[in-house]
């Protein structure tokens, strides 16, 4: 997406992995409050103005938004879109990328960090977990935090925060 926009492809930077893959397990593993399906959040960060971060949630099957889903086994968390019909199969990891791309897409400011000039590194994390609000439902949260104007460089660190 970025080359076909002639921006700059960002290179994987493993602090910012694991900072995303961090955030997407403590909101998972919380009380936060998400819509699997139209969760989304964006965030530029007053603290260091150099990292902008991209949140989301999805379900793991492949959901059609606004259609209605049936149990077929509670405890396994797997679903079908009729009463006692086919199983609903579950994303494979392009699939999922592919649904979250598009989420934060269809929002501004997200598409705003994914293809932002000032955007040299990213870290992308996801974090998969069974609601067991919704009937153990397969879902992920999804994190990708971008590092901004400058590249990080490998070192101690040298300002008061852990």
């Amino acid at each position: 997406m970025r080359p076909f926009d002639k921006i700059l492809t960002l290179k994987n930077w493993a602090a910012l992995f694991v900072a995303a893959f961090s955030v997407s397990t403590a909101l998972a593993q919380s009380a936060w409050q998400y819509s699997a399906y139209q969760n989304t959040t964006h965030k530029n960060f007053r603290r260091n103005p150099f990292i902008a971060e991209n949140i989301a949630t999805h379900f793991g099957i492949k959901y059609k938004p606004r259609t209605p889903v049936y149990r077929l086994d509670t405890e396994k968390g797997t679903f079908s879109y009729q009463p006692g019909g086919a199983l609903i199969p579950n994303h494979t990891y392009l699939s999922f990328a592919e649904v979250i791309v598009a989420q934060w897409l269809d929002s501004p400011p997200h598409r705003a960090n994914l293809l932002s000039q000032d955007a040299v590194q990213l870290g992308c994390g996801a974090y998969f977990f069974r609601d067991q609000s919704f009937y153990n439902m397969p879902t992920f949260v999804a994190t990708q935090n971008f590092q901004l104007y400058e590249k990080i460089i490998p070192g101690k660190a040298t300002d008061r925060w852990p």
